[in-house]
Formats: structure tokens, C-alpha cells, sequence
């Protein structure tokens, strides 16, 4: 699986703590592999919900963070679909 946040494999043991400056924490690698584990876990587990993830990719150097309603939308759209 390649989604942000989520993570099939446990954490890495052997993983180095680093420091972010973004977030001015120790570690941050760590803690991101471990809550992408727990949310696989949970997503794995018989309670949770049930629900499609979709990851668009906008593979344009003019990216603007929105995807179209429709065939021939220029503007932006709410970008979720429903299926019937």
C-alpha cells in the first residue's frame, strides 16, 4: 500500500530518531511510522468501517490542489463522486 499515513509493516525497530524542524520534534519518523501502523490495524480490525480510499494523482507541472466535477470542469468541483 502506498498511502500517506498508511503502513502494513510494523515500525522499524532499528530506526534512528531524527528531529524535524517543521514540526520541532525528536523522533518524527518514528511517531509517523507507528500511527500509520496503528491506522492499519485499526483499518484491518472487524469494527471499522468500510469505505473506498481513492488517491488522485495530478500529473501536471500546473498542479492546483482540487479535481473536477465533470468531463470539461475548469473549476473546482467537490471533488468526491457518488456511486449508484
Amino acid at each position: 500500500m502506498d498511502f500517506d499515513g498508511f503502513r502494513t509493516e510494523k515500525p522499524d525497530p532499528n530506526l534512528k530518531p531524527d528531529y524535524s524542524e517543521r514540526f520541532h520534534i525528536a523522533g518524527y519518523t518514528r511517531i509517523q511510522q507507528e500511527e500509520g501502523y496503528k491506522f492499519y490495524q485499526q483499518w484491518i480490525a472487524p469494527g471499522f468501517p468500510r469505505f473506498l480510499i481513492v488517491e488522485i494523482q495530478h500529473a501536471n507541472p500546473y498542479y492546483v490542489c482540487y479535481a473536477g466535477s465533470g468531463i470539461g470542469d475548469t473549476m473546482p468541483g467537490p471533488g468526491l463522486f457518488r456511486v449508484k
